[in-house]
């Protein structure tokens, strides 16, 4: 659901989709951590994203969902370091983006924990340009998260090269 001007009560039907896998709410204004409740029937949910939305990052508790959730998106949300309380409650959690947020190197030093459970591959950092991913690249390895990288350019350059933006499959990381 992109651009949705969908009110939060519009959630509640998403409840009937018991096999839903991947759940994208991209500009939703109305959605805040009070709604994300509503979705916590989805027990096949292992991919959500909500960018550009009201929320904070408190209300993933009442999702229920800590144990199978691999990618979780929260761009250009309010996301802060008391949401990363909740964050790091997501066991699975394989991709996380936390583009244009308000996280600090407290928030950050969550990330620890993660890379900690994470085992084998880089934790890899990229924003649109490639500068805000140094600095969380460099304020992660100063909060002591081993094997950190930085996508050099950003996304503007990865689109520019013509790489792919989800893998040959078609599946979602």
């Amino acid at each position: 659901l992109y651009s949705t001007d969908a009110p939060k009560s519009g959630l509640e039907r998403l409840q009937r989709c018991k096999a839903l896998q991947s759940l994208s709410l991209w500009y939703a204004k109305e959605i805040d951590d009070a709604s994300l409740g509503k979705l916590a029937g989805l027990a096949q949910l292992n991919s959500l994203e909500l960018g550009n939305t009201k929320i904070n990052g408190t209300g993933l508790a009442a999702l229920g969902l800590h144990a199978r959730l691999v990618t979780l998106r929260l761009a250009h949300t309010g996301l802060d370091d008391g949401g990363m309380e909740e964050v790091y409650r997501y066991r699975e959690l394989r991709l996380l983006d936390t583009s244009a947020t308000r996280l600090t190197s407290t928030g950050l030093s969550r990330l620890a924990e993660l890379d900690r459970r994470r085992g084998d591959g880089a934790l890899i950092f990229i924003c649109r340009s490639g500068n805000r991913s140094a600095v969380a690249a460099r304020t992660a390895q100063a909060a002591g998260l081993r094997d950190v990288l930085s996508v050099s350019g950003g996304m503007g350059e990865w689109v520019g090269a013509g790489l792919p933006l989800r893998p040959s499959d078609g599946s979602v990381i």
